[in-house]
């Protein structure tokens, strides 16, 4: 007596119930962002000549249209997308969107991951998405990385590390660190198949979101002043902590996985800066881009491993 086949097997719901609630998000996505997309379209030339009061009505005073506006700085600070005449730089105010500036970079990469596939093999597309982590930030985090693998592990005193990490040279530990980290992400990202699209968009969110966090919770320590300045100035709530749940929102479609890596995102976040605040007592500029490099690279480690079997 043979089986009987059903038209939808319990396989094919759970993909469908995923592919409805990836669509949902999407379109839901897309109308919190339509007001950026609206200030994108419309050039400030096109508005004085159309209508040259039309920024004093409300729609550009609205909370929305600061949420955009922060989001939009926070994306020109942290790439170097060409993404037009440069905002007024809210220091504190768009460290709350870093999480989401980091899903906008990971969807980039995973687009560019998914055209590349069809013409190189496997091994050369990871390659090519490393480079592009390294070149949409301006290698910004990665000079980070670099300066406080210098300073950290020189064995000297805080001043002495301080000036280390200032000092525009690479010394031996930061050429070291550089690849281990870009070694590390390029070895991760060539082992992954399954949910590899999604590990592409999620991964560079916690590692932004990492920021945020470091932010909330340690003090910047250099005194002179640097360009995380002011990301510190502002009043820090655990509100600034919201936009991460969007990563670990996409999480949830790898199962139990994705519960794990957003153990592991913790579990990383803390060790770094329980070593950051005893051997400096705070953070500096240099010391959040390594932070976002070496989580990112840990995460992509766990990605790759084959925890529970998955």
């Amino acid at each position: 007596m043979s089986r009987r086949k059903y038209p939808l097997d319990v396989v094919g719901a759970c993909k469908w119930y995923h592919l409805i609630l990836f669509r949902s998000l999407f379109f839901s996505f897309v109308r919190q962002m339509w007001p950026l997309i609206d200030i994108l379209v419309r050039s400030k030339y096109t508005y004085k000549s159309l209508d040259p009061d039309r920024k004093e009505k409300k729609f550009f005073k609205g909370p929305r249209y600061n949420m955009m506006k922060n989001l939009w700085a926070a994306l020109q600070f942290l790439t170097i997308l060409p993404l037009g005449q440069p905002v007024d730089f809210p220091g504190y105010r768009m460290v709350t969107y870093f999480p989401v500036a980091g899903l906008f970079i990971g969807l980039l990469l995973a687009l560019i991951d998914v055209a590349f596939q069809h013409i190189f093999p496997s091994s050369i597309v990871s390659l090519i998405d490393v480079v592009f982590l390294a070149v949409v930030t301006g290698a910004l985090h990665l000079d980070g990385l670099a300066d406080t693998a210098d300073g950290l592990f020189s064995h000297r005193s805080r001043g002495e590390i301080m000036g280390i990490m200032k000092d525009s040279r690479v010394g031996t530990m930061g050429v070291l660190a550089l690849i281990f980290v870009l070694g590390i992400k390029w070895a991760c990202i060539s082992s992954l198949y399954e949910h590899r699209a999604c590990y592409l968009i999620m991964i560079p969110a916690y590692a932004r979101g990492a920021f945020t966090i470091a932010i909330h919770r340690l003090n910047y320590i250099r005194p002179e002043g640097g360009t995380a300045l002011e990301f510190f100035a502002g009043k820090r709530s655990i509100l600034s902590l919201g936009w991460l749940l969007a990563p670990v929102a996409l999480s949830l479609f790898l199962g139990f996985k994705g519960i794990l890596l957003n153990g592991v995102f913790i579990g990383i976040v803390v060790l770094v800066l329980l070593y950051y605040k005893k051997r400096l007592e705070g953070i500096t500029g240099d010391m959040l881009g390594a932070l976002g490099e070496v989580t990112e690279a840990g995460l992509f480690l766990f990605a790759s491993s084959g925890v529970c079997g998955i």
